[in-house]
């Protein structure tokens, strides 16, 4: 449903999301979104050689209600930025 969410990498728990616009690295965005996370009390951090991947490190003891809580953020960010 999100035009920006690109491709999405995993190692265990170790996330990294890229974030485009019209197939293209996007940092500005993937910065407010991580800024729009952070004001929602969701902390994570942007990385990559174009800083256009969110990175997401969760700890072992993330529960699903971590999850829920994270996603609920997250797609309410996705919609604002």
């Amino acid at each position: 449903d999100f035009d920006c969410l690109g491709n999405l990498r995993a190692a265990g728990l170790f996330l990294g999301q890229d974030i485009t616009r019209e197939g293209r690295a996007d940092a500005d965005l993937t910065g407010r979104i991580v800024n729009g996370l952070r004001e929602a009390g969701v902390l994570i951090s942007s990385t990559g050689p174009r800083r256009n991947v969110l990175k997401i490190r969760p700890p072992l003891v993330f529960s699903k209600e971590n999850v829920d809580r994270f996603m609920t953020a997250f797609e309410g960010v996705l919609r604002v930025v």
